[in-house]
């Protein structure tokens, strides 16, 4: 018996494991990498959208959802009354919950408050089926790639409003410069892709600024780079991806998205942008106010690699501008 419990004990254990590496990558799949706040706000919503549909059974059998939930009798405690009101008002107040968090997540322009709640309930039907297709897909890429001897890095690469096309140049121009040849430029394959597009037709636009319409995958014989909204994902032969992305320093990617992902990091990046606009527009300009911006950089208070990357930023653009001068 003893020996039973601890058997059951530890496949409990592994099965928990693997439900979460799957949640989690679920979640990047969906949206990519973003920030530890949004990051949470999302699994929460997305753990409210998977039990939303148990919620609607237990207005119904309240007994069956209480075991699907805690595998506790929970109606022989309290009573089926009293457990139908709890999942009924968790069955109605979930998905306008889901609403809202999405909505400070990706706070669209064309989004209101009062949209987000109302969007509340597809959404939380899109998160739901989403999941369901990224927990069956995700696992057979990842194990196709493990065969295939690959491994993921990912990279914060957000392209700004309306350069997603430009960002997607400068990194196949990285591709170019490290492997010698041009990458091919396709639509993102049907198994990454299926989660996404059930998610974008059932939210309504509410996701946009964290959800692509069309994204692009770059793909070389050792190595395939997809671009996101918040997020790049470079899978494939660790000593290729290293190449790449050595290689992304020598572009002009930080002109075409935010590669810093805290808001204190972004304005000053921001910053380097508009001097880096004015060393181009006016001949003479040698961004000497750079200097002053680095010192500034000294006392924010971001993450290191926010840091380090806009300290590689400013010698760029001040390399920028003294050519230009």
């Amino acid at each position: 018996m003893a020996i039973l419990s601890a058997l059951i004990s530890f496949l409990s254990r592994q099965i928990g494991k693997v439900l979460q590496a799957v949640f989690g990558w679920s979640i990047t799949a969906l949206f990519g990498r973003l920030d530890s706040k949004k990051q949470t706000a999302v699994s929460v919503a997305l753990l409210l959208s998977i039990a939303w549909p148990i919620f609607v059974v237990g207005v119904f059998f309240p007994g069956i959802a209480s075991w699907l939930v805690a595998f506790v009798p929970m109606h022989k405690l309290v009573g089926r009354t009293v457990l139908r009101i709890v999942w009924c008002t968790l069955a109605v107040l979930a998905p306008p919950v889901v609403g809202l968090i999405t909505h400070w997540v990706a706070p669209a322009k064309k989004t209101s408050k009062a949209r987000a709640l109302l969007h509340g309930y597809p959404l939380a039907l899109g998160y739901a089926c989403a999941f369901l297709i990224t927990a069956i897909t995700v696992p057979i890429v990842k194990i196709a790639s493990a065969l295939r001897g690959w491994k993921d890095e990912h990279v914060f690469v957000q392209p700004r409003d309306g350069r997603y096309r430009d960002a997607l140049r400068e990194l196949a121009q990285a591709c170019a410069m490290a492997t010698g040849c041009e990458p091919d430029v396709r639509d993102v394959p049907t198994s990454m892709s299926l989660a996404t597009k059930v998610l974008r037709a059932l939210a309504r636009g509410v996701i946009e600024p964290i959800v692509a319409e069309n994204p692009k995958v770059l793909r070389l014989p050792h190595v395939e780079i997809y671009l996101y909204p918040a997020d790049l994902l470079m899978r494939g032969a660790p000593a290729e991806v290293a190449h790449i992305r050595a290689a992304m320093t020598r572009t002009m990617l930080e002109r075409d998205a935010y590669l810093v992902g805290s808001p204190e990091a972004k304005k000053v990046q921001d910053r380097i942008d508009q001097i880096w606009e004015i060393a181009q527009a006016h001949e003479g300009h040698d961004g000497g106010v750079l200097d002053d911006l680095r010192a500034e950089i000294d006392r924010l208070d971001v993450p290191f690699e926010d840091w380090s990357m806009l300290e590689r930023i400013i010698r760029h653009a001040k390399s920028a501008c003294a050519v230009s001068g």
